[in-house]
Formats: C-alpha cells, structure tokens, sequence
C-alpha cells in the first residue's frame, strides 16, 4: 500500500512541476503582448497544459496543430487546409517540423522520430519538441497581432 502512495505523491510533485513549467513557458511568449484566442484554441490550450503535465507528448504535439489551425481561421479569418493556412500566414518553413510530426502521430508512422517505444531518453526528445510547439503556438498570436497593428 505504501508504494502507492509513493507513486501518487511522485506523480502529484511532478504534474505540479510540469504545470508550472507549461505556466512558465506561457508567461515568457506571451509577456504583455496583445493578442486574442477563439474560445476554440483557448479549451484546446487548457487540454495541451494537462497533457503535457501528464507527460501525454503525441496528443500535445496534436493540440498544438490544432490550435495554431483553429487561430488562423478564426482569429485571423483564413480558409483553407493545414498546408494552406501555414503558407497564407506566412509560417510554412517554421511550423514544418510540427506538421510533419503531427501527420506521422495521426496516422501511425514509424520514423526515426515517431518509434512508440516509451523510455527516458525518448521522453526527453518528446518534451522537448512539446515545449518548442508551445513556444510557436503562444508566439504566432502576439506576432500576427502585432503585424495587425503595424500595417
């Protein structure tokens, strides 16, 4: 029975922790910056943060896609597909590696990235290409807004 316990309060520390951190990386992009998120994109965020808290990496790689996705074409009226949106907006080049993952999890590829295998050092790689969409995905509002206000 003890190592329950143990495990749940290392759990409890490191969700906390992560939390924190995912709190943390939303406070350094998005600083004062003026922006604005779709009721859409912001329950996503909310579903990323506890994702990544939980060490859930393919379904925050996902949101993140998705969220970037639904702010295009509800804050800033875009049409299109993923492709498309990315190029409209500009961000083709910078958001590849995120598109590419994305569409490797959603439909099961096998890469030198995507192994499904689950052990510390991939978790590792995995956190890091989480932290990265988020910086992107919290970055892209405060930018796009900006370049609203200075055109």
């Amino acid at each position: 029975m003890n190592n329950f316990i143990e495990l749940d309060l290392k759990f409890a520390r490191d969700f906390n922790k992560r939390f924190t951190t995912f709190r943390q990386i939303e406070m350094q992009q998005i600083g004062s910056g003026s922006f604005e998120y779709s009721s859409e994109a912001f329950a996503l965020l909310r579903d990323v943060e506890l994702c990544y808290a939980i060490r859930a990496y393919f379904a925050c790689i996902l949101l993140a896609h998705s969220i970037i996705e639904i702010h295009l074409r509800k804050v800033e009226g875009m049409k299109g597909n993923a492709v498309e949106l990315f190029k409209k907006a500009g961000i083709s080049d910078e958001v590849e590696w995120l598109r590419k993952l994305r569409n490797d999890i959603a439909h099961g590829n096998t890469n030198q990235e995507i192994t499904y295998a689950v052990d510390e050092e991939i978790s590792i790689i995995w956190e890091e290409y989480c932290v990265r969409a988020f910086r992107f995905m919290h970055d892209l509002p405060v930018r796009l807004c900006r370049a609203d206000n200075d055109g």
